[in-house]
C-alpha cells in the first residue's frame, strides 16, 4: 500500500483569516495559534513553522490547508489576502523546509559559538598588546579584524542565500 502525497498550504498571518474556509472548505483547514507554542508535532509542519518564524516573526496564526484544488488556489492568490503562504506540493518541498529549518538552527548555534570564539580572541589580542613586540601585535590585531570581517561576510551571504530560497518557496498572493 503506497501512501500518496497530500499537497498542503501553510498560511501564516497576524490572525486567522476566516475567508480561508470560504475558499478551501472548513474541513480542509487546521488552525494553529502560534502564540501558545514553540514547536509543532508534524516534522514538515514544524520545519515550515521554524523557517517562517525565523524570516517572518510577526505571524501569530498558522492555517494548514490540506489537499486543496488548483483552481481554488488561483482565486486565493488574486484575493489580496495579507498572508505569508508556503506551498508544499512534493517531498522535495518538504525536504527543502526540513533542511532550511536545520540551517536556521545551525546558524544560531554558529553565531553563539562564534561570539565565544571572538571574545576569547579579542582578550588574547588585548593581552598581547602588553607583551608582544608592536609588529607582532599589529599583525595579530589585523588578523583578528580580518577574521571578524570574513565571519560577517559569511553570515550575510548565508542569510541572503537562505532568504532567497525561502522567497522561492513562498506563494505570491496579490
Amino acid at each position: 500500500m503506497t501512501k500518496t502525497f497530500t499537497p498542503r498550504l501553510f498560511v501564516f498571518g497576524k490572525e486567522h483569516n476566516p475567508k480561508l474556509a470560504d475558499f478551501f472548505g472548513k474541513e480542509k483547514l487546521k488552525i494553529i495559534d502560534l502564540t501558545t507554542i514553540d514547536r509543532l508535532d508534524n516534522r514538515t509542519s514544524n520545519a515550515v513553522f521554524q523557517v517562517a518564524n525565523y524570516f517572518f516573526s510577526n505571524c501569530d496564526s498558522l492555517t494548514i490547508v490540506e489537499d486543496y484544488e488548483e483552481e481554488v488556489l488561483s482565486f486565493f492568490c488574486i484575493s489580496g489576502a495579507a498572508s505569508k503562504v508556503f506551498r508544499v506540493d512534493s517531498t522535495d518541498d518538504e525536504n527543502y523546509f526540513i533542511t532550511l529549518s536545520q540551517m536556521v538552527e545551525n546558524e544560531g548555534e554558529l553565531i553563539r559559538n562564534y561570539e565565544n570564539f571572538a571574545y576569547s580572541m579579542e582578550v588574547l589580542v588585548e593581552d598581547g598588546s602588553s607583551v608582544f613586540e608592536s609588529t607582532d601585535f599589529d599583525e595579530l590585531s589585523e588578523t583578528f579584524e580580518e577574521m571578524q570581517a570574513f565571519f560577517s561576510h559569511f553570515e550575510d551571504l548565508l542569510h541572503n542565500c537562505m532568504k532567497f530560497k525561502v522567497r522561492s518557496l513562498e506563494l505570491e498572493v496579490h
